[in-house]
């Protein structure tokens, strides 16, 4: 099964129009940018982000999603959040 490995990034979001401002998850390629994350904090932020892209993010290609703690190298009790996208063998 093809896989694609991307890393769990929490964003901040101020919107201009009304200054509501809230934080969103999303995934990025390079685990230079990815959010470092306390030990605490790893499986509340694994179970809301599998939680809802299990759900409404598979389908077509997309099979299912699944969340890996990654040690950040030289520092103590913070991890990055390995999310691993599973594909269908389709060309």
């Amino acid at each position: 099964m093809k896989s694609n490995v991307l890393y769990l990034v929490v964003l901040p979001v101020i919107h201009l129009s009304s200054g509501l401002t809230e934080q969103v998850l999303t995934l990025l390629p390079n685990r230079d940018q990815a959010t470092t994350f306390l030990q605490t904090q790893l499986d509340g932020f694994s179970s809301m982000f599998l939680t809802r892209a299990n759900q409404y993010l598979t389908g077509d290609v997309v099979t299912r999603y699944e969340c890996e703690a990654e040690p950040v190298p030289g520092a103590v009790n913070e991890y990055l959040i390995r999310a691993t996208t599973y594909l269908t063998n389709q060309s």
